[in-house]
């Protein structure tokens, strides 16, 4: 028995260092969650438990489908219409994950009109007519972007794509003439103090004061006094 249980034990140390290995390097398990996120293909399934439903309302009458339905039917009458709600998620399929890019594709990853949305399926379909040997190509982007945009999302795939399309775009922008400098911007103009006329009939004011207070101190004017003399 103790050969057996350390066999088990190696095992199951092996098996727990085998899940755990993508965790001990942060490169390792970037590449990997990279990898997926670069391949996955979003898919919708429907939903198990309407499928569990239709399987027990499929069962003969008898004790199995009434014991089966004594468990259901609380279930349902709980769920309601939302029993039939599917799933949505996403999935890594060989066919599609192997599909380089190219921003003319000749497939699409769209289900024909008619076909189930949900059935755990990821179709490709051709989008023109394609030569026997001919590479099957989709799009990873949305291809009516512009082609910086284009090729700036593209850089999370760790390439520039040169395709057909972009070849023939980055021709089209070199070759047009450059844009014109923009005109030199006009200087400045100096700012003129002009002041308000509630300051300038400030100034009379005070000036006005102030020849009142002269007039105050010294008696009569200047030119009163002068006449004085005079006579």
């Amino acid at each position: 028995a103790a050969p057996a249980a350390t066999a088990a034990a190696t095992a199951t140390a092996a098996a727990a260092a085998a899940s755990s290995c993508m965790f001990a390097s942060a490169a390792l398990y970037s590449r990997i969650v990279g990898s997926f996120e670069r391949r996955n293909c979003s898919l919708a399934v429907a939903s198990p438990v309407e499928e569990y439903f239709l399987a027990v309302d499929a069962m003969p009458d008898g004790e199995a489908r009434a014991a089966a339905e004594a468990v259901t039917r609380p279930l349902l009458e709980s769920l309601g219409s939302r029993y039939r709600t599917h799933c949505e998620g996403v999935g890594l399929y060989t066919g599609q994950a192997l599909l380089n890019h190219s921003c003319e594709p000749n497939v699409t990853l769209l289900k024909p009109a008619g076909d189930d949305e949900h059935d755990n399926r990821v179709v490709a379909s051709l989008t023109v007519d394609a030569a026997a040997g001919e590479e099957l190509l989709n799009s990873y982007v949305d291809v009516s972007l512009p082609l910086a945009k284009r090729r700036a999302e593209l850089r999370d795939y760790g390439f520039e794509c040169r395709c057909a399309k972009c070849e023939r775009e980055a021709a089209a922008d070199s070759s047009r003439p450059p844009p014109l400098p923009a005109s030199p911007a006009a200087p400045p103009q100096p700012q003129v103090h002009r002041p308000s006329l509630a300051a300038a009939a400030g100034g009379v004011a005070s000036l006005a004061q102030a020849q009142a207070q002269q007039l105050s101190a010294g008696g009569a004017a200047p030119e009163q006094r002068s006449r004085r003399r005079l006579k």
